[in-house]
């Protein structure tokens, strides 16, 4: 486990198959990692031996600052958001 950065993200690479990083700080705050190179930020919980995931809603405006490393903002909003679900 890591701490999800802006850094961390921007040298993310696709694979063949979806993987998460996941926060080492925010239980239950990752990112996942999907073979078109998309970066989806979830928010996830284990309950009686089940996962549930949620997307962190981002506008299309903060996916496209992934190229120009705008990645700041949106990770400090994400996180506040994980830790605020009350899961």
């Amino acid at each position: 486990m890591t701490t999800i950065t802006a850094r961390a993200l921007q040298v993310a690479q696709s694979k063949s198959t979806p993987y998460f990083i996941r926060d080492a700080k925010v239980k239950g705050f990752a990112a996942k990692v999907n073979p078109s190179g998309s970066i989806k930020l979830i928010a996830e919980v284990r309950h009686e031996g089940r996962t549930f995931r949620k997307t962190i809603p981002i506008s299309l405006r903060y996916q496209e600052k992934r190229k120009k490393g705008g990645w700041a903002a949106l990770l400090l909003f994400a996180r506040i958001f994980a830790s605020n679900l009350g899961f």
